[in-house]
């Protein structure tokens, strides 16, 4: 009897890598001139973001996944969130020993059905409208929130991934 076998990747590691990325190098500048006391803030992020495609022998796959974001701040003059990867290296790397990888789209408003191959991006939209931006290298982080009046209750968001995946792809993690 002949079995099929599918290919399954797992992108385990990737809530690792945003949920570091948003929170060390997310760059939250508080803007304080006047108050003596400390401005604080707390921001929660999924603790684990485990994607799995299983692709198999179609041409392409889509995936997409959604996280919700919140921020608290007791600063009065509002809150600045970064997003960056957490190093110089903005594709999904395997971790399993083959040398391929996923890349980060280029630019902006990249349409997961006709402009990405191999490739993953976000949008902070509220309804992912399946535009995805490039994922920025931790030296030049993008600023994903721009809050510029005091919070008066948390401020909840959506962070959206996209990946656009050939069935060329290694199975394995990334």
């Amino acid at each position: 009897m002949l079995k099929s076998r599918t290919h399954k990747r797992s992108f385990c590691g990737l809530g690792q890598k945003i949920s570091f990325a948003i929170i060390f190098s997310l760059a939250f500048f508080l803007i304080k001139t006047q108050d003596t006391f400390a401005d604080s803030v707390s921001i929660t992020v999924p603790s684990n973001v485990n994607i799995q495609a299983d692709i198999g022998t179609q041409a392409k796959t889509e995936v997409t996944k959604t996280l919700d974001l919140t921020v608290n701040s007791s600063s009065s003059t509002g809150y600045k969130l970064y997003f960056s990867s957490d190093s110089a290296e903005t594709g999904l790397v395997s971790t399993t020993g083959n040398s391929f990888k996923i890349t980060s789209v280029y630019g902006n408003n990249n349409n997961l059905s006709s402009a990405m191959n191999n490739q993953y991006g976000y949008n902070t939209e509220t309804v992912d409208n399946k535009l995805y931006n490039y994922i920025p290298a931790l030296a030049s982080p993008a600023l994903i929130r721009n809050v510029t009046t005091q919070l008066t209750a948390a401020d909840n968001f959506k962070f959206n991934l996209g990946f656009a995946l050939r069935n060329n792809i290694p199975a394995g993690s990334y």
